[in-house]
């Protein structure tokens, strides 16, 4: 239950829109460069 608060909390900070975005999009380039090395070592 107490977890549970604390995440609720953490969730519920003012924070700005725009760091979402760039989460996802950096999360999305992140997952492209690790995409682009396993590929690469792959084809080496």
């Amino acid at each position: 239950m107490r977890k549970i608060q604390a995440v609720d909390q953490m969730l519920g900070l003012p924070t700005p829109v725009s760091i979402s975005i760039w989460w996802n999009a950096g999360s999305i380039l992140g997952f492209l460069l690790m995409f682009q090395i396993v590929s690469g070592l792959f084809l080496s």
